[in-house]
């Protein structure tokens, strides 16, 4: 009993000493190559990539401000869109616009094209255009 317990402290104490963030990041690095093997078999399994959206989500959600958070949503947006959920990729983006501006026009062309081409909903799509060509009219995708 007593080495058990001295295994859990020490376990806990390790847990302590790595980063969170870090810790997260090497799931979802593992999570990725799971799923993208998978995918170059031919082979897709739901339920890895519903575990690889979760982390994506989570670590964005447990680290807001980090370069990756911002990195693992637009993976996520992707994601949602290649399983046939626009609106849930555009929600992202929204996410992103509203935490990441050095990402935000990006992010709102982003909605923008989704409203348009995925989803059908060209009223959004044109209110989307119309705030990104208003907020950012000299960035490269207003050409």
């Amino acid at each position: 009993m007593k080495k058990v317990v001295g295994i859990l402290v020490v376990v806990a104490a390790l847990a302590g000493c790595y980063p969170r963030a870090e810790w997260n990041t090497n799931k979802i690095a593992m999570l990725e190559k799971k799923v993208f093997e998978d995918a170059k078999n031919k082979v897709i399994d739901s339920a890895g990539v519903m575990s690889l959206l979760n982390a994506y989500e989570t670590y964005a959600a447990e680290n807001p401000k980090t370069p990756k958070a911002a990195e693992y949503l637009y993976k996520a947006a992707d994601f949602y869109r290649a399983l046939g959920k626009p609106l849930r990729g555009v929600a992202l983006y929204q996410k992103i616009y509203e935490n990441f501006p050095e990402k935000r026009s990006t992010a709102l062309f982003l909605q923008g094209f989704v409203f348009e081409n995925e989803v059908g909903n060209l009223d959004n799509a044109q209110l989307k255009y119309h705030q990104f060509l208003k907020e950012f009219p000299n960035d490269p995708l207003a050409n």
